[in-house]
């Protein structure tokens, strides 16, 4: 869970704080600042460090 978390963090744009992964849920919720980055970015962090993302949606 912390490593997802950070690889979400260490996408410029992400509201750090605002970070929650639920793991056993197999969700994780983000605010972006979406003139910085967008959830495809963030999807490409998680994919990374070796997570698949099933949906990916804005909401």
């Amino acid at each position: 869970m912390q490593k997802i978390e950070g690889a979400i963090k260490s996408v410029t744009g992400v509201d750090k704080e605002s970070v929650k992964v639920l793991f056993n849920a197999s969700k994780a919720k983000v605010n972006f600042d979406a003139s910085m980055t967008n959830i495809n970015e963030i999807v490409k962090a998680v994919q990374a460090i070796g997570y698949d993302v099933l949906k990916a949606s804005e909401k």
